[in-house]
């Protein structure tokens, strides 16, 4: 075996461990967060088509987890017990045509997560930043572009390999590698302007909130506790971004630590939309717990809205200190009630 060999079989070892640490975490959280969401019933269409979209990218996560622990065992295999050249297995050269392609599928949970991330913003902000959801909703489809283009020339690729057409081959690999840059750089800079506008709302509802229903600084309403929860959820999710990309320019003797950390952050990005929904339903209902209209309300922002399109449903085994009943206050202002519905 040589030390080029070895050094493959350790790198893909790493980044399989690292990986199965994520989707370990993803196989418990799915399944429960499938029973919430069941539990509290696929009312709407937006709840149906996000239950499928969940489902869809563990699917997907799976598959290319499983495939990535058949790709680890058979380099394993090959080198250490069979002692025979990567290149003499046809096992080993069907993985080699069908892993990228694989990696390049598996892609399709960022730009999934990006909408998600999009659709919520859009949500919450709509009325106040129409124009201003138009910047994330231009990268989402620029991101969509992109990965689209990164499959179709992966596709491309695998198939021109097998005919040796070694020059295209070549200069497609070269644009495949610009191409999954941009998707790094697309993914982030949606998800910075999404956060971003969901943090200037949930700061402007909070200086409303103290401003103008006088209502004490530690007195924070469940709403307040949510939109801070999608903020801090969201710049996590926009560190780890920020790190896989930083990644891909750090050469190591074997590739980059992109190659590493990769494969870890499309696991996570599949996993995030079901840990916020976890999250969001264990801290309360969105959609019971503040009204808000932006009509007659000179000194409110403008960017107040109805927030009862998103519903996450309230858990009712968790601890009582999260189920503390909210400010009950019903504020008449310029002909508007703001009604702070008590939460059971």
């Amino acid at each position: 075996m040589t030390d080029t060999a070895g050094l493959s079989v350790l790198y893909h070892t790493v980044t399989l461990a690292c990986q199965t640490l994520v989707y370990g975490m993803y196989a418990i959280i799915m399944p429960i967060c499938s029973y919430v969401m069941l539990r509290r019933g696929l009312r709407r269409k937006s709840h149906i088509f996000l239950f499928g979209m969940l489902v869809f990218m563990f699917s997907l996560s799976t598959v290319y987890w499983i495939i990535s622990l058949y790709n680890d065992v058979n380099l394993i295999t090959v080198q250490f017990v069979h002692e025979v050249p990567l290149d003499d297995t046809g096992t080993t050269h069907a993985l080699k045509q069908g892993m990228p392609l694989m990696s390049a599928l598996v892609l399709l949970n960022y730009v999934l997560t990006d909408g998600v991330v999009v659709w919520r913003a859009w949500v919450l902000c709509q009325d106040g930043y129409s124009k201003s959801l138009i910047i994330p909703l231009m990268f989402l489809c620029l991101t969509l572009l992109s990965i689209l283009a990164t499959i179709g020339l992966r596709v491309a690729i695998t198939v021109l390999n097998d005919t040796q057409h070694t020059v295209i081959v070549d200069k497609g690999g070269l644009v495949l590698d610009y191409l999954q840059v941009a998707n790094l750089v697309m993914s982030l800079l949606t998800n910075i302007c999404s956060t971003s506008i969901v943090g200037i709302k949930a700061w402007h509802h909070r200086h409303w909130v103290t401003s103008e229903l006088q209502l004490k600084r530690k007195n924070i309403t469940t709403a307040e506790r949510i939109l801070a929860l999608l903020v801090e959820s969201g710049i996590i999710y926009c560190l780890s971004g920020a790190m896989v990309l930083i990644a891909t320019v750090i050469r190591l003797p074997f590739g980059t630590l992109g190659d590493v950390y990769t494969p870890v952050n499309v696991q996570f990005a599949g996993i995030y939309p079901a840990i916020v929904i976890l999250l969001v339903t264990y801290r309360g209902e969105l959609n019971e717990t503040v009204l808000f209209t932006s009509r007659g309300q000179n000194n409110a922002p403008a960017d107040v809205s109805n927030l009862d399109t998103i519903e996450f449903g309230g858990n009712p085994h968790v601890n009582s200190s999260f189920r503390e009943t909210e400010t009950a206050a019903d504020v008449t202002h310029n002909g508007t009630m703001i009604s702070h519905r008590s939460q059971a």
